[in-house]
């Protein structure tokens, strides 16, 4: 049977367990996993195709508005609605695009639909420039060349210019000439202006957010937040119909019944009473250990809103005095370039002063006066509509030279190390070769611990609150602190030095990290030493962009741990929206059958280099010669699909661990689940290690 015909019988099997599926019954669209979604071509990228919108009734008079130019994905009776606002800048918005895809592809376009709108932020100088840009690709294209342009733009936020901007336009289908020409008559940007008035109006005052049926949920949450809200939504949406609201009033019913507007004194985004256990450990101090309240902030010196908070701290201590002291927590966020750099500087202070070296280096670093971002490549033929003098607003007022680095650079460091005294070669040591690492590495895994995921991030008492809050925010958690201390104090009669590690005790700890049985499979390919004590078992997909993505920080992973861990391949072609992976991880398991590790690796990283666009049969047949497999055996093999039982167990056995998406990791167990940084494997590889070292067994 040919390649063709045997594609075809699978398709058509497919298709027919479908409809089986889909006429069972059900008088509601699928609440779980979504059947039946159509195929996307093998350039589309992994969001689900959706119906096309229909606009029907206006629902600007719903509580978080949705407008008739607002790029929709689903349809417009489905019973959950998400508006989210966000930043194409912003890499929170970039990692709550892969949690939005899981929730996309696992409820379907009758169930949930996503209204996006802009709100770019001032201090990202490219947001600006790419909102104008995806909603002149909304006006002239429609919503699918905007979702287009989207997932573009947030699967390549790193390479996010002018010339990224044209490739993203060119593949969503808009012709570049007419993008351009629109552009530069500003003849849809209002559409940005309009978005930020409602985000103001809504009371958004960072990205990403988002409105489900109404209910405000903050940043980049995880899959389990957004399914927790879906869910309860959809009980209600049930409800709501069963009582007589009609389908295309049942948001705005839903909405009006749900949003609570912004007040001044509404702390509705974020548990401020829950306590947390964050203990002080070895980190710098400031002030009294007898201070009856400890702010821990979790910070990072490259972070702006950090250092927006610095004359907040400044005010505290000098209101409360010795009953307040500050602990800090480095939690230098990846995309700040000089922020482990100023770390590592400032603890090089503290080892040759002492912690006052320590704040003393603290100080000078945030008081380093901001370098303005470049002025942004225009979009080609314009500038963007709200730059002032080629600053951003908000951004600072020096000119900057496009070639000058963030702040803090390496100039300013040994400026601030000659002017406190300090030994030059030491801090020039201590940063190259990172010599407080294990410092860092701590701090970030307590902030994990206790969900610290953004800077600045405080904690008093144990008492969260997130952000660059104003002074009247920290006063009454203070105050209330300063009360519950004295009469711990009365009542236990605890020493005043012990008594943050007293509150402590009651605190909230983290729970253990999710962890599964698994153990690594004969006649799959591993990389790195068959006898290392960690192994790292990888369900992944040819064609996702975020498998592609972690790649490099799996090579760092080797490269660190050689001869302690080895990774193994699993397959997880995830179907129905990567067209492509099914073929390329039979061909995988075709080049693993001819030459074993060495010929697997030397496919996958060619499969990888061209993925998710280059994955066409004779792509691929390319790409297997290349790697030097035999072309008659392999092709036979893919016309046959005689790997395809092989792909299927793989698939099985991932979803009976519960996996939905990729990539997905367990190591020696630990569960991890996503594009993870560095820093995240790091974590579970040390504890792995430690277990393995004390004779724990995985």
């Amino acid at each position: 049977m040919t390649y063709v015909v045997q594609r075809a019988v699978r398709f058509l099997a497919l298709a027919l367990l479908v409809v089986v599926v889909a006429c069972g019954g059900a008088s509601t669209p699928p609440v779980g996993p979504a059947v039946g979604l159509p195929l996307v071509s093998p350039s589309a990228s992994p969001l689900p195709v959706a119906p096309k919108y229909v606009a029907g009734s206006s629902e600007t008079d719903a509580a978080v508005a949705i407008e008739g130019d607002d790029p929709v994905w689903g349809a417009r009776d489905a019973l959950v609605t998400i508006v989210e606002f966000s930043d194409f800048q912003c890499p929170f918005c970039s990692k709550a695009y892969v949690t939005l895809e899981q929730v996309l592809k696992e409820y379907g376009p009758n169930t949930v639909r996503l209204v996006f709108k802009n709100e770019p932020l001032p201090f990202h100088p490219m947001a600006r420039p790419t909102a104008e840009a995806a909603v002149t690709v909304r006006a002239l294209g429609g919503n699918d060349a905007f979702w287009s342009f989207y997932r573009s733009a947030f699967e390549g936020q790193k390479d996010l210019g002018p010339e990224a901007i044209d490739r993203w336009v060119s593949r969503s289908g808009v012709a570049l000439n007419v993008f351009h020409d629109a552009l530069a008559s500003h003849r849809f940007t209002d559409k940005v202006d309009r978005d930020h008035a409602l985000a103001q109006k809504v009371g958004v005052n960072g990205t990403p957010a988002f409105y489900i049926n109404g209910v405000t949920l903050v940043g980049a949450q995880p899959y389990e937040k957004f399914k927790e809200l879906i869910e309860a939504e959809l009980g209600k949406a049930k409800e709501a119909l069963g009582k007589g609201v009609s389908a295309d009033k049942l948001y705005r019913t839903l909405a009006a019944q749900n949003f609570k507007a912004p007040s001044d004194d509404d702390d509705e985004h974020e548990d401020t009473t829950t306590v947390w256990r964050v203990p002080v450990g070895t980190s710098p101090t400031l002030g009294p250990a007898t201070a009856l309240v400890t702010i821990v902030e979790f910070s990072d010196f490259q972070c702006p809103f950090c250092k927006r908070s610095e004359p907040t701290l400044k005010a505290l201590r000098a209101k409360y005095g010795n009953d307040l002291r500050i602990v800090w927590k480095n939690e230098p966020l990846p995309f700040h370039v000089r922020a482990v750099p100023a770390a590592l500087f400032a603890l090089e202070a503290r080892a040759q002063k002492g912690d006052a070296g320590f704040w003393d280096a603290h100080d000078r670093l945030f008081d380093l006066p901001v370098r303005a971002a470049p002025p942004p490549p225009p979009v080609p033929t314009r500038g963007p509509a709200t730059i002032e003098g080629g600053v951003p607003k908000g951004a600072g007022t020096a000119p900057a030279h496009p070639a000058d680095p963030p702040r803090p650079d390496d100039a300013d460091l040994d400026a601030i190390a000659r002017a406190m005294g300090l030994d030059l070669a030491k801090t020039h040591d201590a940063v190259a070769k990172k010599k407080y690492q294990k410092i860092l590495d701590e701090d970030s895994d307590l902030g994990d611990d206790v969900s610290a995921s953004g800077t600045p991030h405080f904690f008093i008492n144990g008492r969260r609150l997130v952000g660059a809050q104003p002074i009247e925010k920290f006063i009454p958690i203070i105050d209330e602190e300063i009360v519950k201390a004295r009469k711990l104090l009365a009542a236990t009669g605890v020493a005043q030095t012990g008594i943050y590690d007293e509150l402590m005790k009651a605190g909230k700890a983290p729970p253990p990290p999710e962890r599964i049985a698994v153990s690594a499979v004969a006649g799959a390919p591993i990389r790195g030493a068959a006898n290392a004590p960690v192994t790292i078992i990888e369900f992944s997909d040819f064609q996702c962009p975020y498998c592609k993505r972690v790649e490099e920080t799996l090579t760092e992973v080797l490269k660190n741990y050689a001869g302690k861990v080895r990774l193994q391949w699993r397959n997880f072609p995830l179907k129905t929206m990567h067209p492509a992976a099914e073929l390329a991880a039979e061909a995988g398991v075709e080049a693993y059958k001819q030459k074993g590790n060495d010929g697997f690796w030397k496919l996958h990283d060619l499969l990888y280099a061209n993925s998710p666009d280059g994955l066409e049969r004779v792509k691929i047949e390319g790409y297997a010669k290349t790697a030097g497999l035999d072309p008659k055996r392999f092709a036979a093999a893919l016309d046959g699909a005689s790997n395809a039982a092989a792909v299927d167990a793989d698939l099985a056995a991932g979803k009976a661990l519960q996996i939905s998406g990729t990539p997905h990791f367990f190591i020696n167990g630990y569960v991890l689940s996503g594009a993870q940084p560095y820093g995240k494997f790091r974590r579970f590889i040390d504890l792995a290690l430690a277990e393995t070292a004390a004779g724990k067994k995985p």
